[in-house]
Protein backbone atom coordinates (compact mmCIF):
# COMPACT_ATOMS: atom_id res chain seq x y z
CA UNK A 1 0.00 0.00 0.00
CA UNK A 2 1.41 3.62 -0.73
CA UNK A 3 2.34 5.40 2.49
CA UNK A 4 1.63 8.66 3.36
CA UNK A 5 3.10 11.62 1.98
CA UNK A 6 5.70 13.79 4.63
CA UNK A 7 6.26 16.96 3.51
CA UNK A 8 6.18 18.84 -0.34
CA UNK A 9 8.75 19.68 -2.18
CA UNK A 10 12.34 21.70 -1.10
CA UNK A 11 11.15 25.17 -2.77
CA UNK A 12 7.73 25.06 -1.26
CA UNK A 13 7.58 27.65 1.20
CA UNK A 14 5.03 25.95 3.26
CA UNK A 15 5.88 21.98 3.91
CA UNK A 16 9.62 21.67 2.72
CA UNK A 17 11.13 18.64 3.90
CA UNK A 18 12.57 20.00 6.82
CA UNK A 19 9.18 21.31 7.82
CA UNK A 20 6.83 18.31 7.15
CA UNK A 21 3.06 18.60 7.75
CA UNK A 22 2.24 19.08 11.37
CA UNK A 23 0.13 16.42 12.53
CA UNK A 24 -1.32 12.69 12.09
CA UNK A 25 -4.87 14.41 11.45
CA UNK A 26 -3.35 16.56 8.94
CA UNK A 27 -1.21 13.81 7.10
CA UNK A 28 -4.14 11.72 6.70
CA UNK A 29 -5.47 14.71 3.92
CA UNK A 30 -2.30 15.30 2.59
CA UNK A 31 -2.18 11.46 2.20
CA UNK A 32 -4.38 12.09 -0.74
CA UNK A 33 -2.14 14.28 -2.37
CA UNK A 34 -4.57 17.41 -1.83
CA UNK A 35 -1.63 20.23 -0.88
CA UNK A 36 0.23 18.92 -4.26
CA UNK A 37 -2.59 19.55 -6.11
CA UNK A 38 -2.98 23.33 -5.63
CA UNK A 39 1.20 24.06 -4.74
CA UNK A 40 2.56 26.77 -6.84
CA UNK A 41 6.27 24.78 -6.99
CA UNK A 42 7.17 23.49 -10.22
CA UNK A 43 4.28 25.38 -12.16
CA UNK A 44 2.14 22.70 -12.44
CA UNK A 45 -0.83 24.67 -10.61
CA UNK A 46 -0.43 27.69 -13.34
CA UNK A 47 -0.13 25.52 -16.16
CA UNK A 48 -3.42 23.30 -15.44
CA UNK A 49 -5.06 26.95 -14.86
CA UNK A 50 -3.81 28.18 -18.27
CA UNK A 51 -4.82 25.07 -20.43
CA UNK A 52 -8.72 25.40 -18.80
CA UNK A 53 -8.59 28.63 -19.73
CA UNK A 54 -7.71 27.97 -23.28
CA UNK A 55 -9.91 25.09 -23.62
CA UNK A 56 -13.02 27.31 -22.56
CA UNK A 57 -11.86 30.12 -25.07
CA UNK A 58 -10.98 27.40 -27.93
CA UNK A 59 -14.86 26.15 -27.64
CA UNK A 60 -16.44 29.40 -27.62
CA UNK A 61 -14.55 30.51 -30.36
CA UNK A 62 -15.25 27.36 -32.28
CA UNK A 63 -19.23 26.97 -31.54
CA UNK A 64 -20.43 30.32 -31.38
CA UNK A 65 -18.03 32.19 -34.09
CA UNK A 66 -16.91 34.49 -31.07
CA UNK A 67 -13.33 36.50 -30.89
CA UNK A 68 -11.60 35.39 -28.06
CA UNK A 69 -8.39 37.20 -26.45
CA UNK A 70 -6.19 35.48 -24.02
CA UNK A 71 -3.60 38.23 -23.87
CA UNK A 72 -4.68 41.65 -24.92
CA UNK A 73 -7.43 43.79 -23.36
CA UNK A 74 -7.55 41.63 -19.77
CA UNK A 75 -7.67 44.79 -17.35
CA UNK A 76 -11.00 44.75 -15.05
CA UNK A 77 -10.47 48.44 -14.42
CA UNK A 78 -9.15 51.49 -15.76
CA UNK A 79 -7.27 52.11 -12.71
CA UNK A 80 -6.53 49.18 -10.46
CA UNK A 81 -4.42 47.11 -13.02
CA UNK A 82 -6.29 43.88 -11.94
CA UNK A 83 -7.03 41.04 -15.04
CA UNK A 84 -9.03 38.76 -15.92
CA UNK A 85 -8.33 35.69 -17.51
CA UNK A 86 -9.98 35.77 -21.30
CA UNK A 87 -12.34 38.18 -22.97
CA UNK A 88 -14.86 36.75 -25.62
CA UNK A 89 -16.50 39.38 -27.92
CA UNK A 90 -20.02 37.20 -29.34
CA UNK A 91 -20.90 38.77 -32.89
CA UNK A 92 -24.43 37.36 -32.41
CA UNK A 93 -25.40 36.88 -28.74
CA UNK A 94 -26.07 39.02 -25.86
CA UNK A 95 -24.95 39.13 -22.47
CA UNK A 96 -25.75 41.54 -19.96
CA UNK A 97 -23.20 43.95 -17.77
CA UNK A 98 -25.15 45.10 -14.27
CA UNK A 99 -28.43 45.71 -16.54
CA UNK A 100 -26.72 47.00 -19.66
CA UNK A 101 -26.67 44.71 -22.93
CA UNK A 102 -23.62 44.14 -24.37
CA UNK A 103 -21.74 41.68 -26.33
CA UNK A 104 -18.33 41.42 -24.82
CA UNK A 105 -18.52 38.71 -21.71
CA UNK A 106 -15.01 38.57 -19.31
CA UNK A 107 -14.41 35.08 -17.50
CA UNK A 108 -11.46 34.73 -14.99
CA UNK A 109 -11.01 30.80 -13.80
CA UNK A 110 -9.60 29.71 -10.69
CA UNK A 111 -9.50 26.43 -8.71
CA UNK A 112 -9.36 25.35 -5.20
CA UNK A 113 -9.64 22.49 -3.31
CA UNK A 114 -12.01 21.81 -1.01
CA UNK A 115 -10.46 19.70 1.59
CA UNK A 116 -7.66 21.87 2.48
CA UNK A 117 -7.73 23.21 5.90
CA UNK A 118 -8.01 26.58 4.79
CA UNK A 119 -11.68 25.48 3.19
CA UNK A 120 -12.76 22.15 5.12
CA UNK A 121 -14.79 23.90 7.38
CA UNK A 122 -16.93 26.14 4.69
CA UNK A 123 -17.08 22.68 2.73
CA UNK A 124 -18.40 21.08 5.76
CA UNK A 125 -21.49 23.19 5.62
CA UNK A 126 -22.88 22.20 1.79
CA UNK A 127 -20.48 20.78 -1.05
CA UNK A 128 -21.13 23.99 -3.15
CA UNK A 129 -20.38 26.73 -0.50
CA UNK A 130 -16.79 26.64 -0.89
CA UNK A 131 -17.52 27.84 -4.84
CA UNK A 132 -20.11 29.72 -4.02
CA UNK A 133 -17.07 31.36 -1.89
CA UNK A 134 -14.93 32.11 -4.24
CA UNK A 135 -17.03 33.68 -7.03
CA UNK A 136 -18.08 36.01 -4.09
CA UNK A 137 -14.55 36.77 -3.56
CA UNK A 138 -13.81 37.16 -7.69
CA UNK A 139 -16.74 39.04 -8.25
CA UNK A 140 -15.81 41.77 -5.41
CA UNK A 141 -12.29 41.89 -6.99
CA UNK A 142 -13.75 42.36 -11.07
CA UNK A 143 -17.23 43.18 -11.52
CA UNK A 144 -17.79 46.63 -10.61
CA UNK A 145 -14.97 47.26 -12.77
CA UNK A 146 -15.58 45.18 -16.06
CA UNK A 147 -19.58 46.62 -15.67
CA UNK A 148 -17.69 50.08 -15.40
CA UNK A 149 -16.08 49.36 -19.16
CA UNK A 150 -18.82 47.75 -20.70
CA UNK A 151 -18.77 44.60 -20.48
CA UNK A 152 -20.05 41.32 -18.47
CA UNK A 153 -18.46 39.34 -15.93
CA UNK A 154 -18.50 35.99 -14.76
CA UNK A 155 -16.41 34.33 -12.44
CA UNK A 156 -15.71 29.83 -13.28
CA UNK A 157 -14.54 28.37 -10.16
CA UNK A 158 -13.39 24.62 -11.19
CA UNK A 159 -12.38 22.13 -7.90
CA UNK A 160 -9.78 20.03 -7.60
CA UNK A 161 -12.63 17.17 -7.07
CA UNK A 162 -14.50 18.01 -10.40
CA UNK A 163 -16.99 20.63 -9.09
CA UNK A 164 -17.65 23.29 -11.73
CA UNK A 165 -19.59 26.65 -10.71
CA UNK A 166 -21.48 28.80 -9.28
CA UNK A 167 -24.46 27.52 -11.14
CA UNK A 168 -24.49 30.75 -13.66
CA UNK A 169 -21.19 30.06 -14.99
CA UNK A 170 -22.43 26.14 -15.89
CA UNK A 171 -25.08 27.41 -17.78
CA UNK A 172 -22.99 29.78 -19.79
CA UNK A 173 -20.42 27.27 -20.34
CA UNK A 174 -23.41 24.90 -21.62
CA UNK A 175 -24.88 27.78 -23.65
CA UNK A 176 -21.85 28.08 -25.70
CA UNK A 177 -23.33 25.39 -27.45
CA UNK A 178 -26.79 26.64 -27.84
CA UNK A 179 -26.22 27.91 -31.86
CA UNK A 180 -24.67 24.48 -32.88
CA UNK A 181 -27.44 22.38 -31.38
CA UNK A 182 -30.42 25.10 -33.12
CA UNK A 183 -28.07 24.52 -36.39
CA UNK A 184 -27.75 20.84 -35.99
CA UNK A 185 -31.55 20.65 -35.97
CA UNK A 186 -32.87 23.16 -37.82
CA UNK A 187 -30.66 20.70 -40.26
CA UNK A 188 -32.28 17.97 -40.08
CA UNK A 189 -30.12 16.83 -37.36
CA UNK A 190 -31.21 14.97 -34.20
CA UNK A 191 -28.50 17.31 -32.01
CA UNK A 192 -26.68 14.18 -30.80
CA UNK A 193 -23.34 15.46 -32.54
CA UNK A 194 -23.55 18.98 -30.58
CA UNK A 195 -24.60 17.04 -27.31
CA UNK A 196 -21.93 14.99 -27.92
CA UNK A 197 -19.35 18.09 -27.84
CA UNK A 198 -20.95 19.66 -25.07
CA UNK A 199 -20.43 16.11 -22.87
CA UNK A 200 -16.86 16.14 -24.55
CA UNK A 201 -15.49 19.85 -23.44
CA UNK A 202 -17.17 18.95 -19.66
CA UNK A 203 -15.32 15.72 -19.93
CA UNK A 204 -12.02 17.38 -20.89
CA UNK A 205 -11.86 19.74 -17.94
CA UNK A 206 -11.95 16.66 -15.63
CA UNK A 207 -9.04 14.94 -18.12
CA UNK A 208 -6.87 17.90 -17.12
CA UNK A 209 -7.96 18.06 -13.57
CA UNK A 210 -7.03 14.14 -13.18
CA UNK A 211 -4.07 14.12 -15.45
CA UNK A 212 -2.19 17.45 -14.51
CA UNK A 213 -3.21 16.77 -10.29
CA UNK A 214 -1.52 13.21 -10.38
CA UNK A 215 1.84 14.80 -12.29
CA UNK A 216 2.13 17.51 -9.80
CA UNK A 217 1.61 15.29 -7.07
CA UNK A 218 4.23 12.63 -8.72
CA UNK A 219 6.57 15.66 -8.71
CA UNK A 220 5.91 17.36 -5.09
CA UNK A 221 5.50 14.30 -3.03
CA UNK A 222 8.10 13.51 -0.53
CA UNK A 223 7.04 9.64 0.63
CA UNK A 224 7.85 8.78 4.37
CA UNK A 225 10.94 6.65 4.99
CA UNK A 226 10.31 3.05 5.01
CA UNK A 227 11.41 1.65 8.53
CA UNK A 228 14.04 -0.59 7.93
CA UNK A 229 13.05 -4.30 8.24
CA UNK A 230 14.34 -5.72 11.73
CA UNK A 231 17.15 -7.74 12.17
CA UNK A 232 16.77 -11.55 11.86
CA UNK A 233 16.33 -12.84 15.10
CA UNK A 234 19.81 -14.70 16.84
CA UNK A 235 19.49 -17.89 17.28
CA UNK A 236 19.58 -19.06 21.22
CA UNK A 237 23.00 -21.46 22.30
CA UNK A 238 21.07 -24.99 21.48
CA UNK A 239 20.47 -23.77 18.49
CA UNK A 240 23.63 -22.37 17.51
CA UNK A 241 25.50 -25.93 18.93
CA UNK A 242 23.08 -27.21 16.38
CA UNK A 243 24.06 -25.56 13.58
CA UNK A 244 28.07 -25.73 14.35
CA UNK A 245 27.51 -29.38 14.74
CA UNK A 246 26.23 -29.70 11.24
CA UNK A 247 28.86 -27.74 9.57
CA UNK A 248 31.46 -29.87 11.13
CA UNK A 249 29.32 -32.55 9.69
CA UNK A 250 29.12 -31.46 6.77
CA UNK A 251 32.91 -30.77 6.57
CA UNK A 252 33.80 -34.14 7.09
CA UNK A 253 31.64 -35.88 4.63
CA UNK A 254 33.09 -33.62 2.43
CA UNK A 255 36.26 -35.13 3.18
Amino acid sequence: AALPFASCNKKCTHNPPHRPFPNAKLLCLRSLGHHYTMCGVGGHSIRLHDLIVRLIAVTAKRETGCDAHLEKGLGSSTTAGKKIDAVLSFANRTVFAGSTATAVMTIDVSRLCPLLPSHLQTAARAAAATIDERAREKNAKHLTGCIGLGRAFLPIVVTTLGGIGPPASRDFLSSLFANSMAAERAAGGSGQLTARRRSDFFRSIMVLLVRKQRLATADLATPLARPAPPPPPKPSSGRKRKANANVAAQHAASQ
